[in-house]
């Protein structure tokens, strides 16, 4: 875990307020639901995790945190600018402070086009500095990635998978953003390769006051790196708390599966935990009531008819749970 307060009483850097991204099918009016009121903030210099199974909806809410997703509802502020209020071409400038780097390191890049160029084109677009300080800017960030200068003249089928989503972190950091999404950046790495990226992120967040939103379907890789954690399913959120006391004592049974599901983190008292079972339902019609409800083994008819409250059962951690259980201190947790 990382460690370090963060500083109350300052603006967050971002605020999700109820926000909603609906797709609609075409066929019967039916909607597929996606991202359906979801409300979360994100402080500056903060690494918040956001973790669910394929098909949450958590790809979809990054992707609407940088602006390339419109919402269907709710309000997402940056800073306090409402950045879909903004005409087109102002929308366009402000995007450049919020940047994501996405899952396939090989799909993103232009195979025609060298690492220079590639690193280059958002300079080039934005139209800023000199033909020498793009180079200059280019060459550092390379630098900062780890990476060495002479890349700058190969194509990408030249370099390792690792070597490639450091060009798109390097890419995507070159037009100094403050905040970063990265959408399941090492899911598609050898796991020898994994931990020399999120080590290489911690790094970058504080050379660069970065706030990162980490996007991942592992549980243990985002409690590696994470300042607090979201738990998605179908669109919504779970459970959000403080990375250590999330991991350490889950509230919601959904988050609860996860680590059970999580070899890397079995334990003794783990392996009793309830494993996960069952698909995902569509969220083109989504449970009634809890929408965990139909794989939950503690589900009763209060949870088919009633959407749970989103409760603060300990400073800073909710849940989304009927019957949720506030915490024991860590320290007791950890004697017992």
């Amino acid at each position: 875990m990382r460690s370090g307060p963060l500083v109350d009483g300052v603006l967050p850097i971002l605020a999700a307020e109820n926000v909603a991204v609906h797709f609609p099918l075409g066929r019967r009016g039916e909607t597929l639901k996606a991202v359906d009121g979801v409300s979360f903030t994100v402080a500056r210099g903060e690494i918040f995790g956001l973790i669910g199974e394929s098909g949450s909806g958590k790809s979809t809410l990054g992707r609407a945190v940088v602006c390339i997703q419109r919402l269907s509802g709710g309000i997402l502020r940056h800073d306090e600018l409402e950045p879909f209020r903004l005409p087109r071409l102002a929308l366009r400038r402000h995007r450049r402070r919020f940047q994501m780097v996405f899952q396939d390191p090989h799909a993103a890049l232009n195979p025609r086009r060298t690492i220079g160029a590639s690193l280059r084109e958002p300079l080039d677009i934005a139209g800023e500095g000199t033909p020498a300080t793009r180079a200059a800017r280019v060459a550092s960030l390379l630098d900062a990635v780890e990476l060495p200068v002479s890349l700058l003249r190969s194509h990408p089928h030249e370099l390792s998978g690792g070597q490639k989503q450091r060009v798109n972190i390097a890419r995507a950091l070159v037009l100094a953003p403050t905040l970063l999404v990265c959408d399941e950046i090492v899911s598609a790495l050898d796991p020898s390769v994994q931990a020399g990226i999120l080590n290489l992120l911690v790094d970058l967040q504080r050379q660069f006051n970065l706030s990162l939103i980490f996007i991942t379907h592992d549980l243990g890789v985002v409690g590696h790196i994470s300042d607090r954690i979201a738990v998605m399913y179908l669109g919504r959120l779970m459970e959000l708390g403080p990375a250590e006391a999330l991991m350490a004592a889950p509230l919601h049974p959904y988050t609860a599966a996860l680590l059970a599901a999580e070899p890397r983190l079995a334990t003794s008292a783990r392996s009793r935990r309830q494993a996960l079972a069952g698909e995902m339902p569509s969220p083109v019609a989504p449970p009634s009531g809890c929408r965990f409800r139909t794989r939950c083994s503690k589900a009763d008819a209060r949870c088919a008819a009633e959407p749970p409250a989103w409760r603060e059962l300990a400073p800073g951690h909710f849940v989304a749970c009927h019957y949720a259980k506030s915490p024991q201190p860590l320290a007791a947790t950890k004697e017992g």
